[in-house]
């Protein structure tokens, strides 16, 4: 499982996504402020070999939603620790 932030950003953010789906991660949850990016990157994924992705419409600048966005992927996905990047 893999929680990608700023995933409809352009070229970039959308194609990390792609990019994930193609190396094999399967489950994937997409957030971002523009659902209707989201949705198109979302279903980029899935062609592009993802099995289940969650879309999650979030402003993570507001209080409280970073929480609320892992709360509702651990809900969706459960705890599967596999390890954590940060890419900046």
């Amino acid at each position: 499982m893999c929680l990608v932030t700023g995933a409809s950003a352009g070229s970039m953010g959308a194609g990390i996504c792609r990019s994930l789906a193609e190396a094999g991660f399967r489950n994937l949850a997409l957030v971002a402020r523009t659902r209707e990016k989201l949705e198109a990157t979302a279903a980029a994924c899935r062609e592009a070999g993802a099995g289940e992705v969650l879309v999650v419409t979030k402003d993570l600048s507001e209080k409280g939603a970073c929480a609320q966005v892992v709360k509702e992927t651990l809900d969706k996905f459960g705890s599967t620790y596999a390890g954590t990047v940060q890419m900046c």
